[in-house]
């Protein structure tokens, strides 16, 4: 990501550990705008790169890491599909979350609902967010190995002192329930049916 005189030049490419031969997948300019592209990961069967495009430079208390489009683009022919984002299979402006191994599921959050989106179905199930005394945002929605269910963080956003809820959700059964709350315990992923998590 190369920035300078108000242009950012933005250059994707593969790289053949073997051979040392790069391949490029795509090259953006973007002029009087400072971009970030976030690589956000590459399906199980090594197909598509899922990425995300946004404004460089936000600063304040950011909780969540979430991404504003959701771009996906074939490995080998360089097809784009754009799922989230202006010209998107979905139009309306979302805070994604994390993605699915398997590509086909995307969860993003809007007002006070969790949104779990099939990609193949083209498709949303949405869940209520359990918001009750300080809690008032959510995020960090991780997908687990199997794609069978999703545990997502709640919290009182507040950088004195935070607090921070565990919530489960079964995506077959389409039922959530908190499993943990106390002061920090931030989702880092799955171990199987596990979930792990840090404590700050």
């Amino acid at each position: 990501n190369i920035k300078g005189q108000g242009i950012t030049i933005v250059n994707v490419n593969l790289i053949d550990i073997t051979t040392n031969k790069q391949k490029s997948l795509f090259h953006k300019v973007y002029k009087n705008e400072e971009k970030v592209i976030d690589l956000l990961t590459i399906s199980q069967d090594n197909k598509w790169l899922y990425f995300s495009e946004q404004n460089s430079g936000l600063g304040g208390y950011i909780l969540f890491q979430t991404y504003p489009n959701l771009t996906k683009i074939n490995l080998e022919t360089k097809e784009k599909i754009q799922i989230f984002g202006t010209n998107g299979i979905i139009k309306d402006y979302a805070s994604i979350s994390n993605i699915s191994k398997d590509g086909n599921l995307v969860s993003y959050f809007k007002g006070t609902k969790l949104f779990v989106y099939n990609v193949k179905d083209n498709k949303s199930t949405s869940f209520d967010i359990p918001y009750s005394g300080d809690y008032s945002c959510a995020g960090s929605a991780i997908f687990s190995n199997d794609n069978k269910s999703l545990a997502y963080n709640m919290a009182n956003c507040n950088p004195e002192k935070e607090y921070v809820s565990i919530i489960f959700v079964d995506l077959d059964k389409n039922t959530q329930k908190n499993i943990y709350s106390g002061e920090n315990g931030w989702i880092d992923g799955w171990l199987g049916e596990k979930i792990l998590f840090h404590i700050t």
